[in-house]
């Protein structure tokens, strides 16, 4: 009994600052909650804690393995861990296809009309680490629709966006939604194509990123002026345009 007693107190006094570790058996004092890993109050997501980046997830996938019920929202993670670069802040989406998806590009609107594109939030390493990506349209609170689609991230992904070549087929088993995976054509690049994601390339510059053969998103336009297309990769591709509601985004873990 008196163990028991010892080992109680160690966990709740002397009471941690927010942002301190949660114990081994994931508690924290009174008014807070453990949250990635840190004692943090209701509602508040981690990357609102101090920290120093000792102890920071380095990516949202680790971050989900260390608490599989943390919500999607914003959260510092630290790919480059201690004594590298600073912690970054990074959307996180728990929920879609297994979560644990760090969110690496979301367009900056309806008409982004530039090449090249960076990635909007990443670091080389978080790239590097990083074996699958997904693809997804996302709303205003970076929910993402339905037919999500995934699939290994292709090695040129790791240095630059897949906005930034010229026209790439690539031979992908890709997953929508969470499904089993199939066979099917990743297809990205700057230039111009025919009217769907099955259409040949051409020269001129346009732009697409589809996976053909799934439901999955069709992004074009992005290469030109003009909305930008929001459609699905078995859709003719001028179907559906982007909006503030609706935008085309890449994530990986």
């Amino acid at each position: 009994m008196r163990l028991w007693l010892v080992v109680l107190a160690g966990c709740f006094a002397p009471s941690p600052p927010q942002g301190a570790p949660c114990s081994d058996l994931q508690t924290c004092p009174a008014g807070l909650q453990c949250s990635g890993g840190q004692c943090v109050k209701p509602g508040t997501n981690p990357i609102d804690a101090p920290s120093d980046g000792a102890g920071t997830p380095a990516s949202c996938k680790a971050l989900h393995a260390l608490d599989p019920t943390a919500k999607s929202g914003t959260y510092a993670i630290d790919p480059d861990g201690p004594g590298g670069a600073a912690p970054l802040s990074v959307t996180c989406d728990m929920l879609t296809s297994g979560g644990g998806w760090t969110l690496v590009f979301l367009a900056p609107g309806d008409d982004v009309m530039a090449v090249p594109i960076a990635y909007t939030s990443a670091t080389p390493r978080l790239l590097a680490d990083a074996s699958e990506a997904l693809l997804a349209y996302r709303d205003a609170e970076n929910d993402a629709a339905p037919a999500a689609t995934s699939f290994a991230l292709p090695a040129d992904w790791q240095t630059d966006t897949p906005f930034d070549y010229a026209d790439t087929d690539a031979p992908v088993m890709a997953s929508v939604d969470g499904g089993p995976a199939e066979m099917a054509t990743l297809r990205y690049g700057s230039q111009n194509f025919g009217m769907s994601c099955d259409g040949s390339w051409a020269g001129a510059a346009y732009g697409r990123v589809c996976v053909d053969g799934t439901l999955g998103p069709a992004y074009s336009g992005f290469a030109t002026s003009g909305i930008d297309n929001c459609s699905a990769s078995n859709e003719a591709f001028d179907l559906t345009p982007c909006s503030p509601t609706r935008l085309f985004s890449i994530a990986v873990r």
